[in-house]
This record gives C-alpha cells, structure tokens and sequence, in this order.
C-alpha cells in the first residue's frame, strides 16, 4: 500500500504564500491509501468558515465547524507540514498537524488524516480542505477577463515558454489571416475541480511540410494578482507579465524561467 500524500509546487516561498486570509469553499474524504475501494466523499462549504493567517499566529473564528473547541492556534512550517500549536510559553501544545498538498496565489489545499470508525474497526481516510483566498472584485475580473480563446501570429518565428524577451500581443476570439506564417492559439478554463485556472497552447506554421506545432492541455496557471504574473508550470516553468488593453488584447512580457529544482 502506498500513501496518498503528495508533494505540492509552490510558485514562491511557503512562508509567504501562505500569509493571509483563506475562506473554505469544499471538503473531500477520500481512501488514505491508493489500493483502497473508498469513494470519495465531497461537501460544499456554504458557511463563512475563514480563517486569517499572519506571521506568527493562525487565527480561527469559534464558528469553524472543524475546530469548534479553540479560537486560535499558532503554527510552525516544517518543509510541507503546518504544525498547529495552542497556548503560550510553557503550556503551548501541539494539537494537530496538517500536510499542504497544494499552495499558490489563489488556493490552498490542506490535508489531514482522520479515523473512522466501522463495524470493523477503525479505517484511516484522508480529508482535503479546499481553501481560497478571500476573493475580491479585481480578482474576479482579472480571470474572467482570462477565460477564453486568444490568438496571435506573425511572419516572425514565435517563442512561447522559453528564454524570450519578445512581449507577445495576443486577441481574444479573433482569427488571425492566414497569410501570416507563424501562429499561436492560448486558452484559459476553468479547473473541473477547485477555484483555478488550468491552459493550453499551441504553436504552428502555415508552410512546413511536417508538423512542427507543439499542443500542452490541461496544466494548471498560477497568478500572482499583485505583480500581475502568471506561472506556466513545467520542467521548466515560464513566467510572464501580464496586462490587458482596452481592445480586448493580451499583453505578455516574458520576465524569467524558474528550474524545477531551484
């Protein structure tokens, strides 16, 4: 048997991701270990169950349905582990621990194991906590304005994802002339599961007598609202800036490309 735990990509530094304020929007049960038969079980959060992450502190309302007995906690990061301590000084103990699955600018993804019991006995599940960041309107603007089609082209060869400092001007559900030669289609959709952003892309030429188009799908994006980046995640993971004008246009300006072991 093989556990179910995995280890997240974090687009920056753990410590600093993690910083804010995060409201639960679903919870999965699910078999602790692959070779288990468990269905998964999932609940929509429909209360405001928030909680506020600072520096040095973990902050949970009394309402919170998971952690009914305190109204707060302080934590320790230990590599992917967030270590819940309660108390101060001499009597702070640690209560709980929790594995962070996955942690970008726009979700989070907590992990616990729990026991069940049964006629049986006792059965170990594994329980993800859904969290995103407490939306605001530019947030939501900022994705809708992304989902969808966007096209460009030129008679210059076109480079995507790799060393580049090309700004790359791309139009949303607009065709480009086939006289041009090269051509780039992006898309944005939404993620079947979870509060993301997952693209795909692909690059070809009008006159090649082979296929030489590359097409990826089905990769998740990470945005950094603040600084206006997006991540596209891979072996080598590419980032741009990115802005909008007023005729529906993207503009993407590559900033730098991140090793996956840095």
């Amino acid at each position: 048997m093989s556990s179910r735990r995995s280890k997240p990509f974090s687009p920056g530094p753990i410590d600093s991701l993690i910083l804010g304020d995060w409201e639960l929007k679903e919870t999965i049960t699910s078999a602790m270990f692959v070779s288990d038969t468990m269905p998964k079980i999932r609940e929509k959060n429909s209360n405001d169950s928030r909680i506020k992450i600072t520096a040095d502190s973990l902050v949970i309302p009394q309402a919170e349905r998971y952690y009914k007995r305190y109204e707060g906690y302080n934590y320790q990061l230990k590599g992917t582990e967030l270590e819940l301590y309660f108390g101060l000084k001499k009597n702070r103990k640690k209560v709980d621990s929790l594995n962070i699955e996955l942690l970008n600018f726009q979700e989070m993804v907590l992990s616990s194991e729990e026991y069940i019991s049964s006629p049986l006995g006792f059965e170990v599940v594994k329980v993800n906590y859904l969290y995103q960041r407490v939306n605001t309107d530019f947030v939501d603007s900022i994705r809708q304005k992304l989902e969808g089609t966007w096209r460009t082209a030129s008679n210059e060869p076109i480079d995507f994802r790799i060393d580049s400092f090309a700004t790359l001007h791309l139009f949303k559900n607009k065709e480009m002339p086939d006289s041009l030669q090269n051509h780039l289609k992006l898309e944005f959709f939404p993620k079947n599961v979870g509060i993301g952003i997952t693209y795909s892309y692909s690059v070809w030429s009008n006159y090649q007598t082979y296929s030489d188009g590359f097409f990826l799908s089905d990769t998740t994006v990470f945005i950094d609202y603040q600084r206006q980046l997006l991540y596209f995640p891979g072996e080598e993971t590419a980032v741009y800036q990115f802005s909008f004008t007023d005729s529906d246009e993207l503009v993407l300006t590559f900033v730098k490309t991140i090793i996956s072991n840095e």
